[in-house]
């Protein structure tokens, strides 16, 4: 996934990460405003944050189920 948004042919990354992940059948969930990106797995949860110009700016995670 690094590696692809880092490609010169990547415009939009809130689009690209977005289509990775759904394609996958994973569960995303975008904020309001859309500044960040939710990612539920089984076991672990992330979440993508873009700057002003749409690009991954943090990756914060977490693993573990909730009780």
């Amino acid at each position: 996934m690094q590696e692809g948004l880092t490609l010169p042919t990547v415009s939009d990354h809130r689009r690209a990460l977005h289509s990775y992940v759904t394609k996958r059948g994973l569960a995303a969930q975008w904020s309001q405003d859309w500044s960040e990106l939710a990612v539920d797995v089984p076991g672990l949860t992330a979440t993508f944050s873009f700057d002003r110009y749409g690009r991954v700016q943090r990756i914060d995670g977490s693993i573990g189920a909730a009780p």
